[in-house]
């Protein structure tokens, strides 16, 4: 059964034609790749999957319109958003679970920094953060973007 439905989806910047009619199926626990030169589309196909960009089209995850789970929808990138103090405020602001918060954070190294502000982190810990972030929220589906930059 398919998981993902992607139907007759087209979008455009201006008049710049990104997509047109493209279709996809993925199921459930499949893992896909997209590969592709600089500046051809992937982030913005990701970005239109969580429902950031307006389109023409369908695209429905577990049956339902994204519009309607959006929030069930994790988008990973190398650029990271923080809007706490801390790290700790930040995992706040996802669960009030400080259990399930304290075992990610040592899972993932981060356990020693709770208090450590998040402006002050590292690139790399801050991957680390926003995985953590996305992990917590228990998504309905991971989209991955640009996994490999900056090494």
């Amino acid at each position: 059964m398919n998981y993902v439905n992607i139907e007759n989806l087209s979008f455009s910047y201006d008049d710049k034609k990104i997509f047109s009619n493209v279709n996809m199926q993925i199921r459930k626990g499949d893992f896909i790749s997209i590969l592709s030169s600089n500046s051809s589309g992937k982030t913005t196909f990701l970005r239109l999957i969580k429902g950031l960009l307006n389109y023409n089209g369908t695209i429905t995850v577990d049956n339902k319109e994204i519009s309607a789970i959006k929030e069930n929808i994790c988008l990973l990138t190398p650029f990271t958003e923080s809007y706490s103090k801390t790290i700790l405020d930040e995992l706040l602001l996802i669960t009030n679970d400080i259990v399930k918060i304290k075992k990610i954070l040592k899972d993932f190294d981060l356990y020693d920094d709770v208090n450590k502000s998040t402006q002050s982190l590292s690139y790399f810990d801050n991957q680390k953060l926003n995985i953590i972030k996305c992990i917590l929220k228990n998504p309905k589906l991971i989209l991955i973007d640009s996994i490999f930059s900056f090494l």
